[in-house]
């Protein structure tokens, strides 16, 4: 697909769902990205919202933070050299500009999981971590962090409570209901504030046919 048609997709796709967390509350900055359950598109899901958002504002600062530090995926994503990222700043071994790394959107950048061994779930309290946090906040004007699935590990219950807001991740077919609402409410249990929910993969039980004359 091209970059204009990307483009188009992305903004079509999104607009609704950035323009409610920047209406909705203008302080929000740091969001996590997060679901129930492994394979439901957590990881793409905040990738597209990323780049969608750097479309949609390009005068605005837009990252993108691997804190799926299990499973890292985003640095293949975006065809990025996956050695360097968050792992080596809690470690405090890096900076933030040591590690970021630009994207074919201008306004984009991206912060890959890295390789530095940590120890879970200790890591993701640390003050380095939180000191992070807080410098994204005053460099960026929103950022993205993907997460591992609420009900495999603790992660996104521990990162929730340092985020301004999480994003669940829903994924038509799949995700059981159950899992859903056990997830929300430890997130809330953790002092997280959900702010939404995405459901992908859905499909329109009405032919295309139809549904365009509705």
């Amino acid at each position: 697909m091209d970059k204009d048609r990307l483009r188009k997709v992305l903004i079509e796709n999104y607009r609704k769902i950035i323009e409610y967390i920047t209406v909705s509350d203008p302080g929000i900055k740091n969001i996590l990205v997060t679901s129930a359950e492994p394979e439901e598109g957590r990881t793409t899901t905040a990738a597209y919202l990323a780049v969608a958002s750097a479309f949609l504002k390009p005068h605005k600062r837009i990252l993108l933070v691997d804190l799926d530090l299990r499973h890292s995926l985003l640095h293949r994503m975006f065809g990025l050299d996956g050695e360097r990222g968050i792992r080596e700043i809690i470690v405090d071994t890096l900076t933030i500009k040591d590690v970021v790394c630009r994207t074919h959107v201008a306004n984009l950048t991206v912060i890959p999981g890295g390789i530095e061994a940590l120890d879970f779930p200790e890591a993701l309290q640390s003050k380095t971590l939180i000191h992070f946090l807080r410098d994204v906040k005053t460099h960026y004007d929103m950022a993205f962090y993907d997460s591992p699935a609420t009900n495999r590990y603790v992660d996104a219950h521990l990162l929730s409570s340092l985020m301004d807001g999480v994003l669940l991740v829903v994924r038509s077919g799949r995700s059981k209901r159950d899992e859903v609402v056990a997830a929300k409410s430890e997130i809330h249990s953790m002092g997280g504030k959900v702010i939404g929910a995405i459901m992908n993969d859905f499909r329109n039980p009405i032919p295309s046919f139809l549904y365009r004359r509705l």
